[in-house]
């Protein structure tokens, strides 16, 4: 990706998404206003402000939801601005959302296996009636599921129906089909909204796994302050779609745009 120096290491300046100038108006709404940053690769990365600042529109452009009336996104050096979800899904960034997107049905395992159908290339007919390589290549993606059931320890879950598990339970579902696509670069849309503190603490673990053993690069949206300072490496803040600040989450904590924007003193005792 890019240049690199004599060591082979990259250049510190060299991020594995770069949001560029990105403007998105709905009508006369300016939902994001020349927004420009990086995302370093194996970091998490949190986008923060408040309701209606731009935050879930901004990864709806990433993914390929929104298309942007200006301003470009890289992913890995390539610009991926227009391209199709399917397509950006395929170059290797995952997404989860706000609201659960599960079939509750279904069972954790077979919600998890959805995500595989992106690396699938057996006819649906073969995997259907389990003939010849598409019953291997169900099994081979079945294997890939259960590693991910693993590493998220919800072994106990598999065979449960999404509908019977609590929310916290759900959220890391949802993350583990995420999670299934292979992907170097995961989105993560509130990750811990509606949660205790116990169910919080499960998915922290799993962002710090994912990052640690995987080498994931998460960037997540997320409005508990305390949960981005203890887990993320930068901060992006958003103000009514404009950038206000940019930093680690100890220097956005004294950036006094934000707190007089919207934070308040609260993110300086978080990060105290």
């Amino acid at each position: 990706m890019g240049a690199v120096t004599a060591s082979g290491l990259p250049q510190p300046s060299e991020y594995q998404l770069e949001i560029d100038q990105v403007s998105l108006a709905f009508g006369g709404n300016q939902a994001l206003d020349s927004v420009s940053f990086g995302v370093p690769a194996g970091s998490v990365f949190g986008i923060v402000g408040p309701n209606g600042a731009g935050k879930t529109s901004l990864l709806n452009c990433v993914n390929g939801f929104y298309r942007p009336q200006s301003g470009r996104i890289l992913f890995e050096g390539t610009p991926i601005t227009g391209m199709r979800p399917y397509e950006i899904a395929r170059r290797g960034v995952g997404r989860t959302f706000q609201n659960v997107e599960l079939f509750q049905d279904a069972t954790t395992l077979d919600n998890i296996m959805l995500g595989r159908h992106l690396h699938m290339r057996s006819s649906v007919f073969a995997s259907a009636i389990h003939w010849g390589r598409g019953r291997r290549e169900e099994a081979r993606h079945r294997l890939a599921v259960e590693r991910v059931i693993k590493f998220l320890e919800i072994e106990h879950l598999r065979k449960r129906a999404v509908a019977n598990l609590p929310w916290g339970m759900q959220k890391l579902v949802e993350i583990g089909r995420a999670l299934s696509t292979e992907p170097r670069l995961l989105l993560l849309d509130e990750p811990t909204s509606g949660m205790n503190r116990e169910e919080k603490e499960d998915v922290a673990r799993a962002i710090v796994r994912m990052k640690r053993e995987m080498g994931i690069t998460q960037v997540l949206i997320e409005h508990d302050m305390r949960f981005v300072s203890d887990l993320c490496d930068h901060v992006v803040v958003l103000d009514f779609g404009r950038q206000i600040a940019y930093g680690t989450p100890a220097e956005i904590s004294r950036d006094e745009r934000v707190i007089e924007a919207y934070l308040g003193r609260g993110l300086q005792k978080a990060t105290s």
